[in-house]
């Protein structure tokens, strides 16, 4: 009979496997982090193996969201910082979030290993929130109205929250998401890692972004923290009410830029302008929303199109495509095509 360690040594290495086979390892990765949060598993069902890996738990205490952080930059700090704020929102905030499930220890972030799997990940769990991601050709002004609502519910629990002295979440301003401490930084990249077109747009985007944020400052009433990536992607609807998902990549950040993420998408269908008038709408029901994110929106969402466009350097033809669709046409964008 084999031993453990003997296991271990027969096991193909983790790094050679398919994204099944990973997957397979690092559920139980998971069941083992369950054990600590003392849930008796009946069934955990893999949703996506990409950035983490994410399950669906139905247990004898309900259905949960566990998930295995395996972005390389996610301490525990991090992944604990994260997991304050939707604490925080769950009490404090209009609306329903996920809320973290506590371990008998009081931890909210456990440490799991597995035979097969290279290191320890940080595992995490989440209620269970019923609703559904509504694809760009069944929305209506409805669900425009509840995006711009819920943007600045989030944006006014921010503003009036104070996080935790070891609170720790990633900064997202001009040189965290383009300039010398991005993924790629734009200004080391040259023309064999993006055509030359894309490139100078690009450049022209980087420059209007520091000279946006020269102009707002980083003070309380344009500068929190944001969720980061609050796309139609990330919200599920349920009941009328917009439920935001995935606070994975939440940081500091400008508000104006969060909400030109909401509006980036749907830049690049018709009808902008009208779906535009919503969003503002449903934002003026919580809060009041300043001319100046406005004047500087084209910018935002044209940085959140050049930041994806580092990602996906690798892929022409993603590239290509952003910069046709979205870069490209709101460098040309005026205030003419926002509302007031």
């Amino acid at each position: 009979m084999q031993t453990s360690e003997q296991t271990k040594t027969n096991l193909r290495n983790y790094d050679f496997l398919t994204p099944r086979g990973q997957a397979r390892r690092l559920r139980e990765l998971a069941k083992s982090a369950l054990r600590q949060f003392d849930i008796r598993v009946h069934r955990l069902e893999l949703i996506k193996h990409l950035v983490n890996t994410t399950f669906r738990l139905r247990s004898d205490e309900g259905e949960f969201l566990v998930r295995v952080h395996r972005e390389k930059n996610h301490t525990v700090r991090l992944v604990e910082s994260e997991l304050a704020w939707l604490l925080a929102l769950s009490k404090e905030a209009d609306g329903t979030v996920q809320t973290p499930y506590i371990a008998p220890d009081g931890r909210v972030v456990v440490l799991a290993e597995a035979a097969g799997v290279p290191k320890a990940y940080p595992v995490t769990v989440l209620s269970w929130i019923k609703g559904r991601i509504v694809p760009q050709v069944r929305r209506t002004a409805r669900h425009y109205e509840s995006l711009g609502r819920l943007v600045a519910t989030l944006h006014k629990h921010a503003m009036q929250w104070d996080p935790p002295d070891d609170f720790e979440r990633p900064v997202y301003d001009a040189i965290h998401q383009l300039g010398k401490f991005s993924v790629r930084p734009l200004p080391e990249l040259g023309p064999r890692y993006l055509p030359a077109h894309v490139l100078r747009d690009m450049e022209a985007v980087y420059e209007r972004r520091q000279e946006a944020e020269k102009v707002l400052g980083t003070g309380c009433e344009h500068f929190g923290l944001i969720h980061f990536d609050l796309s139609f992607s990330n919200i599920l609807f349920y009941g009328g009410e917009a439920l935001p998902i995935d606070f994975d990549a939440c940081g500091f950040g400008f508000y104006a830029y969060d909400l030109g993420v909401a509006l980036t998408g749907p830049f690049a269908y018709e009808n902008f302008m009208a779906r535009c008038e919503v969003v503002f709408r449903g934002y003026r029901q919580v809060l009041p929303l300043r001319r100046e994110w406005i004047e500087y929106l084209p910018t935002f969402m044209a940085s959140r199109t050049a930041s994806y466009i580092l990602h996906v350097a690798a892929d022409p033809k993603a590239v290509e495509s952003q910069w046709r669709s979205l870069l490209r046409p709101l460098l040309k964008a005026s205030l003419d095509q926002f509302p007031s």
